[in-house]
């Protein structure tokens, strides 16, 4: 806010006194924006002092300061951006015939762009752009020296097209799984040919590692050949490419492996928590040195059903304090008391599960789950059906809860409920009788899916058929 205020009261920028009067106004409230600050009379007090001010004045003032603040953030972004900034100077000094500018110019951007490691799209359309402005110059100049740059812009430039399209096709293998949407292609049969009949276009970072992508969202054998060929691969090239590359690549990977493990391939949970690994330790899984809840909760399912434990219980501290400050201590006590329930300290799960607070629903989903499970486990019976009561109670009247998850926790409810009946008569009735109603509870959990924790449901029916054979 205070560089707005800056770039407000900069006579090149802004010459109009009433919108620095406002901008002057605003970043004295920040970040407190509420109704009553900005009410209409702080403003015209502040801002216009004296005489008639209607609503129709007050429209096209904050008109003209959201003008400024889309200009300064371009402005912001180019400021950054060397070779942005370069690129414009010299087709500026082209444009005028300043040679000794040209020549300087091109020179600094070469030397920019020759050091830089990182080979992705963006390398190869600057390049095709200083190829570019060479042409264009040496054309300009008249001169006869020997002018290859139109090939090296067609080099670059079919570089650039096909990172691109394979980035798009790949995306949309991904979607068409992902949400069931068919997609055409029409080029990728050729465009995959010609990629393998050319080497230097073959070997490109991106490129391989894009068709490698595209190719491993298709069905069959081929998808986990070209899964373990990527993840070899973004390790070999990590130092050719930049960190939102890279992102993109195993945020693919960890697609893929997720669809793997929902079609019941648990090998590819170890390939999950690698990748997870390789973005801590490469600092990708942070975003502005802040880890994503989710992430973190993510990270702590896969490793528990892994049973990494000791790694865990030394990832969960470490990284409490690279969440989001207002819900740091709620993650971490839902986590920590996930991993005491996957070590089978259900005492101490509850005690931690206490410290959840359930303004969110996910947590408190979970967190109703968790404590269902442990109730299930310690043979609590009176405060379980108590839980399952009121967890029934309040899917059907919290309205902040998606369908989906509704029907997933609703039916949990329900099967968990018709599971725990059977459990409290297991050692009064006869296996047959007990053999019996589990039967009925198997025709019921087939015609309740999906349900949450699918998983804990049937390894705990197949623990009541193996304790009554």
């Amino acid at each position: 806010m205070t560089r707005f205020k800056e770039f407000a009261w900069s006579p090149y920028h802004n010459k109009h006194l009433k919108v620095r009067k406002l901008v002057c106004f605003l970043e004295s409230l920040y970040p407190n924006f509420s109704s009553e600050a900005i009410a209409k009379s702080h403003i015209i007090k502040d801002v216009f002092e004296t005489g008639q001010v209607n609503d129709q004045m007050l429209n096209d003032l904050f008109s003209l300061v959201v003008k400024l603040i889309d200009q300064f953030l371009a402005f912001e972004k180019l400021r950054y951006d060397q070779l942005r900034q370069k690129d414009f100077a010299l087709k500026v000094a082209i444009k005028r015939g300043l040679e000794p500018k040209v020549t300087s110019g091109i020179k600094r951007l070469e030397h920019l762009l020759f050091h830089q490691q990182e080979l992705g799209e963006d390398y190869h359309f600057n390049m095709m752009n200083l190829a570019k402005h060479r042409d264009v110059w040496l054309i300009k100049k008249d001169t006869t020296t020997q002018n290859l740059n139109l090939q090296v812009q067609s080099d670059h430039l079919d570089k650039y097209f096909i990172i691109n399209k394979l980035k798009l096709a790949a995306e949309m293998a991904n979607r068409s799984h992902q949400l069931n949407i068919e997609f055409e292609n029409r080029l990728i049969p050729d465009l995959l040919k010609i990629i393998d009949d050319n080497e230097g276009i073959a070997n490109e970072p991106l490129i391989r590692a894009y068709k490698h992508i595209y190719l491993m969202f298709q069905e069959g054998v081929s998808g986990e050949e070209n899964y373990g060929q990527l993840a070899d691969w973004i390790i070999e090239k990590q130092d050719k490419l930049n960190k939102g590359d890279l992102k993109h690549l195993y945020d693919h990977a960890q697609n893929y492996c997720v669809r793997q493990i929902n079609l019941g391939n648990e090998s590819y949970l170890g390939h999950l928590f690698t990748l997870y690994k390789q973005l801590i330790k490469l600092g990708l899984i942070y975003e502005d040195q802040i880890l994503n809840e989710r992430d973190y909760k993510n990270i702590v399912t896969v490793a528990t059903r892994l049973h990494a434990f000791d790694w865990l219980g030394e990832f969960i501290e470490i990284h409490k304090t690279k969440l989001h400050h207002e819900i740091q201590q709620n993650a971490y006590h839902y986590n920590m008391a996930a991993l005491y329930y996957a070590q089978g300290n259900l005492r101490e799960s509850m005690l931690t599960l206490l410290e959840v607070e359930f303004r969110d629903v996910t947590y408190s989903l979970g967190a109703r789950s968790m404590l269902m499970k442990i109730y299930y486990e310690l043979e609590d019976y009176q405060p379980l059906l108590s839980l399952l009561d009121s967890f029934r109670t309040y899917l059907r009247r919290n309205r902040l809860i998606s369908a989906h998850h509704r029907q997933i926790h609703t039916n949990l409810v329900k099967l968990t409920q018709q599971l725990t009946k059977i459990k409290m008569i297991e050692n009064i009735s006869r296996p047959a009788t007990v053999l019996k109603r589990l039967a009925a509870f198997e025709e019921c959990f087939n015609n309740n899916k999906p349900v949450a924790n699918e998983n804990w449901i049937m390894e705990r029916f197949e623990m009541l058929k193996d304790n009554n054979k």
